[in-house]
């Protein structure tokens, strides 16, 4: 009898290499290319193509890629370099885009992946990147995001905040002057209620007052405005005249002929400078002889 023994398979041959040996950190092995050839004892040499591949691990180095078929095994090396990042990417941009003058920059939502050489895209953690380019003022800002000199760039805005009413909350203590006084705002309590909801104290100082002429009498209307937006209270100014001293002339007896002496005494006189009393006397009864103090005798009235 002839007894047949199964041919056996006692090497393995790369008899075309790979075409891809380089790689970068993270890539997947490719064996696009490359041949394998198994040798048996009968002398057959056959093309194997179900083999089954390991040793690639994609880190950076020398990977021993080996092949193996049944018991007998073939390598070849591969070079994996390290990867490198080719920019940044923003994946999401933040919630909020749109400011109101004094907020400060909200980067919630924000979502910043860095992509590398090998395809590879990574999202990166909030204090890894930088972000720069915000201004609290109105206007139109372009904000880097910066991460090992890759940049991206978004837009936000920043809207002027306004003020939608001033309120007095409590008047001057100082309602009424005379003509003279400088006006006083001692006192005055005023608030700005802005479009964002907020409310503010503003100080007198920051503020533009009008309205007000101590040399003019008069109920007058005190503006007080702050950025573009006014607030009004009403104030008096006294004019003193129209208060009158009261002119107090003293009783004298004589006989015809006597010199005498008639006391005139202003009453209730504020002392305001400039004030003026007219004295007239009957030109046949009296003959001036002096007045005291005396500025003008002319037509028979006296200034004082």
């Amino acid at each position: 009898s002839i007894t047949v023994k199964e041919k056996t398979l006692t090497e393995l041959k790369i008899n075309e290499p790979a075409e891809k040996t380089e790689y970068i950190e993270g890539e997947e092995l490719i064996t696009d290319g490359i041949e394998i050839y198994g040798y048996f004892d009968n002398g057959d040499i056959e093309e194997i193509t179900d083999y089954e591949i390991s040793g690639y691990n994609a880190t950076v180095g020398v990977n021993t890629v080996k092949i193996s078929y049944k018991e007998l095994s073939v390598s070849y090396d591969v070079n994996v370099k390290e990867k490198q990042l080719t920019g940044i990417e923003l994946s999401a941009l933040p919630e909020k885009t749109e400011y109101i003058e004094g907020e400060e920059l909200d980067l919630t939502g924000l979502e910043v992946m860095a992509v590398y050489d090998n395809g590879e895209k990574s999202v990166l953690a909030g204090d890894e990147y930088t972000v720069d380019g915000f201004g609290s003022t109105p206007g139109k800002y372009d904000i880097s995001v910066s991460y090992n000199n890759a940049i991206a760039v978004f837009d936000v805005m920043v809207d002027a905040l306004n003020v939608e009413t001033l309120v007095l909350d409590s008047k001057p203590n100082k309602l009424t002057y005379e003509l003279g006084e400088e006006l006083n705002l001692e006192g005055i309590n005023i608030s700005a209620h802005y479009s964002n909801g907020n409310t503010e104290d503003i100080s007198v100082e920051d503020c533009n007052i009008s309205g007000f002429d101590k040399d003019t009498a008069g109920v007058q209307t005190v503006v007080i405005e702050y950025r573009n937006v006014s607030v009004c209270f009403v104030v008096n100014v006294k004019n003193i005249v129209d208060t009158a001293a009261i002119l107090k002339v003293g009783r004298v007896y004589a006989v015809r002929g006597a010199n005498v002496t008639v006391p005139v005494n202003i009453v209730n006189n504020s002392g305001v400078s400039q004030f003026k009393v007219d004295i007239t006397y009957e030109k046949s009864l009296f003959s001036a002889f002096d007045i005291i103090p005396a500025e003008a005798i002319k037509d028979g009235t006296f200034t004082t």
